[in-house]
């Protein structure tokens, strides 16, 4: 895979889902040819949920990469692969649209630290299993 290609993790804001996503993957992968990144279909320019970062960090993923970015049709241009993250199916975002996306539900946690590390290890099962598969 090109240097500039990579795995995009889409969700609503890019503070919570797809950050977790992003750095669960590129903690759980081992190979360099693949990387993760993250982008939010309608930004909001808050910073990632601190609660985010701290159960990435328990983990040991990286988090220095992560912050919060809009989707762009550059972006997604540039990915090898777009998975949405959430309750709906970003598919039908303009930029995403006619574009192949791959939707993993899962529901944002609670404001509270139990809540994110089982939203975090449910995601971290379906990365491995991927990433497995990769």
């Amino acid at each position: 895979m090109p240097a500039d290609d990579f795995i995009l993790f889409v969700d609503d804001d890019n503070t919570c889902l797809g950050p977790l996503a992003a750095g669960v993957f590129n903690q759980t992968c081992t190979n360099p040819q693949y990387e993760a990144r993250s982008a939010g279909v309608a930004t909001t320019g808050k910073p990632i949920d601190k609660m985010i970062l701290d159960t990435l960090m328990e983990i040991d993923a990286p988090t220095a990469e992560l912050e919060p970015a809009k989707l762009t049709p550059q972006l997604a241009d540039k990915a090898f692969m777009i998975i949405s993250l959430g309750p709906q199916d970003f598919a039908s975002d303009p930029v995403l649209k006619g574009r192949e996306v791959t939707h993993w539900r899962f529901e944002r946690p609670k404001p509270d630290i139990a809540s994110t590390r089982q939203v975090r290890d449910r995601i971290k099962m379906r990365v491995n299993s991927f990433v497995s598969k990769l």
